[in-house]
Formats: structure tokens, C-alpha cells, sequence
């Protein structure tokens, strides 16, 4: 009865969050439509940054490339835009993608890509190992990267996933916010978030390990076939792996301008951020 009355109040205050952060929130692409473009379902996790970044310096352009990024907040939102066939791919999750079963048999991995999932609790709970995690209230998306993590945490701290209460939270962002705010008392978040929340005084509890699966970009065919999305992917994955390079060699605060207005990372902590 307890986690049922928990988990009515948590959609309650879930709900009340996401209206309150609603102008905060990430926007699609303004660009007019481009049918000859490769459409890729983005988030502001450090997965998608490269991305962002290749865009925002006009690499693609430069190179040539005709690449759309749509945002979204959640990967429940591009798993949707995936499954409606509106867009050619994008990121995914690999435990989302078998959870969806055959609806996403004809997704293709094209590519790998991982950030370090830590718990991070609110810095008032004065907490300082995962074994005192017991009872406390920690966000986390459920059937993905972050519930692995959750639970490889938790195993760290010799506790079980009924040991504690865990409101479904999509949104990394708002996740974050909610970690800091105190309106949760924990959460799974990777860079940057963690370095934002750590900025603020609170605490990283430990990060998941090694065998937590990563993230992944997929291709969906659909108005395009698989061999021309193929094709297209080449080029957008060369300029791709060259803004990682141009990233890692800017070092500190290379990548604040796309932290600061897609991210919304302050830029006392956005300039101070390098790439991992």
C-alpha cells in the first residue's frame, strides 16, 4: 500500500515538474524540412554532443553532408518517432530495443556509444556510500541504460531493487533538476549533468560498471531504403568522429555554447567542461 500511495503522489509531482519546466525544454529543428536529409532523433545526453557540436560549426555543410537533428527529451520520444517512421534514425537504447520486441526487428545499429552512469544524490541527505541508498527515492527511466545502471548500483551498495521507491523519470534534464531541487532523493545521470549537479554540492555516490550496455545510433528505413540510409550515415558518422577529435583537442569549455543553449548548463560549469 505504501509504494502504491508513493507512486500516485510521484506521477503527481512528475506532472507538476515537467509544466513547470515546459519553456526549458529542447525544440526541434527550426530548419525547413529537407527531404534529401538524413532526419536524426537527438537528446541533450553527452552521446548526441559530437552531433550537435559537427552541426553547430557547420561541419556537416562544410563537408557537404545534409543532416537534420530533431530533439527530443526522452528516448521514449524518438523510440516514437522511430516506430512512426517520421525520421531516418537516430539514438537508441539497446534495452528499450528489446523490450519494443518486433516492432523494432528492423532498426539497424550503425554505431556504439557509451557515457558512465553514476548515482547522485541530493547533497542535504549528507549520504556518502550506495548501501545507505535503502528506502530513499531515486529517478530512473525503466527498460534501459539507466535502469541497468540503477540496478548494477544498487548490487554495489549489496541492496535490491525492492529496497527502494523508483518514479519513472524519461527526461534526463528534468531528472537533474529534480535530483537538485531535493524533489527526489537520488538519480541515475551522466555527463554533464553529474558535473552540473556536483557544481551545486551534491553527491556522487558511484558509477555503474563496465557491463552496462551502451547506447546506440540506429538506422529506420522506411521512405528510404537501407542501403541509401547506409550510404548517408558514412558521411554523417566521418564528420561525426571528427568533432569527438575537435572536441578532445579544444579541451576545457570547447563544446559551452552547445552545452549552455541545448543543454542548459550553466556557463560557469559549461566552460569548465571537457568532452570525455
Amino acid at each position: 500500500m505504501r509504494k502504491t500511495l508513493f507512486a500516485l503522489l510521484a506521477l503527481v509531482l512528475v506532472a507538476a515538474c515537467q509544466h513547470a519546466d515546459a519553456d526549458k525544454q529542447p525544440a526541434p529543428t527550426a530548419e525547413p524540412y529537407d527531404s534529401a536529409a538524413l532526419h536524426l532523433a537527438v537528446m541533450p545526453v553527452a552521446e548526441c554532443l559530437p552531433l550537435y557540436y559537427a552541426a553547430e560549426r557547420g561541419m556537416f555543410q562544410a563537408a557537404g553532408i545534409k543532416v537534420q537533428l530533431h530533439t527530443y527529451t526522452s528516448q521514449l520520444e524518438c523510440d516514437t518517432a522511430y516506430l512512426r517512421r517520421s525520421l531516418d534514425g537516430g539514438l537508441a537504447d539497446p534495452l528499450r530495443m528489446q523490450a519494443l520486441g518486433k516492432r523494432s526487428a528492423a532498426w539497424m545499429k550503425v554505431a556504439e556509444v557509451k557515457s558512465p552512469q553514476c548515482m547522485v544524490v541530493n547533497s542535504a541527505l549528507r549520504l556518502r556510500s550506495l548501501d545507505k541508498l535503502k528506502g530513499r527515492t531515486l529517478a530512473a527511466t525503466r527498460q534501459s541504460v539507466e535502469q541497468a545502471a540503477l540496478l548494477d548500483l544498487l548490487h554495489q551498495g549489496r541492496l535490491k531493487e525492492d529496497d527502494i521507491y523508483r518514479p519513472q523519470i524519461n527526461n534526463p534534464v528534468l531528472r537533474t533538476t529534480m535530483v537538485m531541487n531535493g524533489q527526489v532523493e537520488g538519480g541515475v545521470l551522466a555527463w554533464p549533468y553529474v558535473s552540473v549537479a556536483r557544481a551545486q554540492g551534491h553527491k556522487v555516490l558511484g558509477t555503474a560498471g563496465s557491463q552496462v550496455p551502451a547506447r546506440c545510433f540506429v538506422l529506420v528505413p522506411g521512405a528510404k531504403k537501407a542501403d541509401a540510409l547506409r550510404k548517408a550515415w558514412q558521411g554523417v558518422d566521418r564528420i561525426r568522429r571528427q568533432a569527438i577529435d575537435s572536441l578532445h583537442a579544444g579541451g576545457a569549455g570547447a563544446a559551452s555554447h552547445v552545452l549552455q543553449t541545448v543543454y542548459g548548463v550553466p556557463q560557469q560549469v559549461a566552460d569548465t567542461l571537457r568532452f570525455p
